[in-house]
């Protein structure tokens, strides 16, 4: 049953990405090129959005914020068949589709950009595969959860922070640039700064730029700082929501000793 499920999310998800991108590759001759970078940015922002996402369940996921447990301490019994089918459907569903968002603006370049999607695609399939695989060996024999969680939440995060400041980059190229803060040494192109090439090119999704602009570090340091937020009131949340828990069963326990106490004075 789980199988089938995600055979039948993955091929919807490659029927829907195919019914936006045939229209826009039939016409991209006729779209302009300022759409191409508006496409790309909205790619960026939704997977920055999409991780960022992620970046804040790995440690309810790994069991390290006050008062919740880990998926290993939780009761198997609770996940059911007809759970896991949906919950494996439905993720493949929608991380196919977050790919397909990304590749728009592939789909409207009109430079044969597009012939590179199944390489980079077998690519991208492989390091996700050894990434699972060292996390999952990881998260199976390490005891150090919490080390886990921070690198983890650490590494998708500044993720979700280089490709929210690479998306607003591509809005300001599509409509102008603010300008350039500093320049690394060398050339743009061709030097060993540039991210345009390895290996610091590499470093390009997570926010690294040879020249980057005003909006680009205003971008990078707002969205790190939100994030950086956003996981602090996660885990004063979790404090307080495990206080309370704690204060109903000591309250609870109050009023059973007393009620106790009570029945043997009646006695």
């Amino acid at each position: 049953m789980v199988w089938v499920s995600a055979g039948a999310a993955l091929a919807l998800a490659v029927v829907i990405i195919l019914a936006v991108a045939i229209p826009i590759i039939v016409s991209r001759d006729s779209i302009d090129g300022k759409a191409v970078e508006y496409a790309e940015g909205v790619s960026k922002v939704v997977a920055a959005i999409c991780i960022a996402i992620l970046s804040l369940k790995v440690p309810k996921w790994l069991g390290v914020l006050p008062g919740v447990k880990s998926s290993k301490a939780k009761n198997a019994a609770d996940l059911t068949l007809r759970s896991l089918a949906f919950n494996v459907g439905w993720n493949i569903l929608r991380e196919i589709l977050e790919i397909g968002i990304f590749l728009i603006p592939y789909f409207i370049a009109s430079n044969n950009a597009a012939v590179a999607i199944p390489g980079s695609g077998a690519i991208g399939l492989l390091i996700g595969l050894v990434v699972g695989a060292i996390v999952y060996v990881i998260n199976k024999f390490t005891t150090q959860q919490l080390a886990l969680a921070i690198s983890m939440s650490f590494i998708t995060g500044w993720l979700s922070t280089g490709l929210f400041t690479g998306g607003c980059h591509e809005f300001e190229e599509a409509s102008t640039e603010t300008p350039k803060v500093f320049r690394m040494p060398g050339d743009s192109v061709t030097g060993f700064w540039s991210h345009k090439k390895l290996p610091m090119a590499l470093f390009k999704p997570f926010g690294y730029s040879y020249s980057p602009t005003v909006l680009m570090l205003c971008c990078f340091w707002l969205w790190a700082a939100g994030l950086c937020l956003l996981h602090a009131l996660k885990i004063w949340k979790a404090k307080k929501n495990a206080a309370n828990k704690q204060a109903e069963v000591n309250a609870r326990v109050s009023t059973d000793l007393k009620a106790d106490q009570l029945t043997a004075v009646v006695v």
